[in-house]
């Protein structure tokens, strides 16, 4: 009998793990549309990963990224200025308004959906991989290794 290669299975077989990249994103927005608030740490919007504090426009960014590349290996259009605006006003101290907030869910909810129905297990952590090289390479570069 042949053997299931776990790499080509759906995302959606796997839903925890889509969930756990937005999962924080959403409680972020939530918090902001409860609040009205944001936390910062030196000048920095941050959430809170497990104890850690994270960058919250960059992990954004880090969201649009990958369903940027992902979306052009699979030939699936995404549609990310929902997250794009909020990460840009997020980082450069700007007001959000309620429409702002709904837009990033309703871009979270396209994104969840591209995951979940478009994307194999390989085909994301290829994307990943692809990003963390990227990533790497850009610090190097950049010196923000030292």
């Amino acid at each position: 009998m042949p053997r299931l290669d776990p790499t080509r299975l759906r995302l959606r077989c796997r839903p925890w793990k889509v969930q756990q990249v937005f999962a924080p994103i959403e409680a972020a927005i939530a918090h902001i549309e409860h609040d009205g608030t944001v936390e910062t740490v030196d000048g920095t919007t941050v959430i809170n990963l497990a104890g850690d504090r994270v960058d919250l426009p960059q992990s954004i960014i880090g969201i649009v990224e990958f369903f940027e590349l992902a979306g052009q290996r699979i030939g699936v259009p995404v549609h990310l200025e929902g997250l794009v605006a909020i990460a840009v006003k997020l980082d450069t101290d700007q007001p959000l308004v309620l429409e702002d907030l709904a837009n990033a869910r309703s871009c979270i909810a396209h994104l969840k959906h591209i995951a979940l129905n478009h994307l194999t297990v390989g085909e994301a952590e290829s994307a990943l991989s692809t990003l963390k090289i990227r990533w790497a390479v850009e610090d190097i570069a950049t010196g923000a290794h030292a």
